[in-house]
């Protein structure tokens, strides 16, 4: 259906443990983008999608994502991105048991229909959720001055920081709180 207009990248992911605690530190996404001389790149719109899970009180277990948006006025030969995956929490979790609401596709891969894939609606479903991760403080660096026939290169770093969960402690929800 694309024919001459077909891209296949060649990606490269990679989780660590820095700090051998037994827990994943770190992520780390690259991609590389075949491109023909004449095209460029001005913007880069990127939806990873994670499973999230948290052992501590209760046991969650939900899929997540991070998206990242950057564009430029001028064409780039590479964007590197920095940041850390933060959890969204609206309302506190349960104190015991499986919580595991959100453990479903972020996005709908068997739906027929267009919508299911638009970003537009993917984010407005996905912001309706008690729990969400976010890419926070995500820094940039869009590098110029591709030379031709040199794939567009994309390299992402994303950290898994501690984070204060809450949980309720009476019926009213107030509620304690556990750094997982």
């Amino acid at each position: 259906m694309l024919g001459s207009n077909l891209r296949i990248p060649a990606v490269s992911v990679r989780e660590e443990d820095q700090n051998q605690d037994g827990k994943l530190d770190l992520l780390t996404f690259q991609l590389q983008l075949p491109l023909k001389s004449d095209e460029q790149v001005y913007s880069v719109q990127l939806l990873l999608t994670f499973s999230y899970q948290l052992f501590r009180m209760s046991t969650v277990v939900m899929q997540s994502l991070a998206f990242v948006q950057h564009s430029s006025p001028v064409p780039g030969a590479k964007l590197f991105i920095s940041g850390d995956l933060r959890l969204q929490q609206r309302t506190p979790l349960p104190h015991w048991g499986l919580y595991n609401i959100y453990n479903v596709s972020v996005i709908d891969g068997s739906s027929p229909f267009a919508s299911a894939y638009d970003l537009t609606n993917v984010m407005r479903s996905y912001q309706e959720r008690n729990l969400t991760t976010v890419l926070s403080s995500p820094t940039p660096v869009w590098t110029v001055g591709r030379a031709a026939g040199s794939p567009f290169e994309l390299y992402t770093e994303i950290r898994y920081p501690l984070e204060i969960i809450r949980y309720p402690f009476n019926k009213n929800n107030e509620g304690i709180e556990s750094v997982c």
